[in-house]
């Protein structure tokens, strides 16, 4: 076998040519089936589960502080009596309707996440 680089593809090409009726009647290999990938559970882990509960009585308590709190505002007699008070349970207060919000959007992921959607 005499020649160059292009001579040695070109036979090259007309072996593969001359064998590929053979090989094509031979059945490929079969391979083992892929496993299926872990795909996420539906529904709520037990850590979940126990958080959507605390957080539902964490809702109805910050909502009865929340409240509370309102109801002290609402009456005038308050200012008069406990002014001093006012700037540190509004600050409170704030910070209450914070968390509810908080809680609020954590719990609605969670029932989203329970019920599958």
């Amino acid at each position: 076998m005499v020649g160059d680089y292009d001579s040695y593809f070109a036979d090259r090409a007309r072996r593969g040519a001359e064998t590929s009726p053979t090989s094509a009647t031979t059945e490929p290999a079969k391979t083992a089936p892929a496993k299926p990938r872990n795909a996420p559970k539906s529904g709520l882990t037990y850590k979940e589960t126990r958080e959507l509960e605390t957080l539902e009585k964490t809702i109805a308590e910050t909502e009865r502080k929340i409240a509370d709190i309102e109801t002290l505002f609402s009456d005038p007699e308050f200012y008069r009596t406990r002014a001093a008070e006012a700037a540190p349970l509004q600050k409170e207060l704030e910070s209450l309707k914070t968390g509810l919000d908080d809680a609020y959007a954590r719990w609605g992921e969670l029932e989203d996440k329970k019920s599958g959607s």
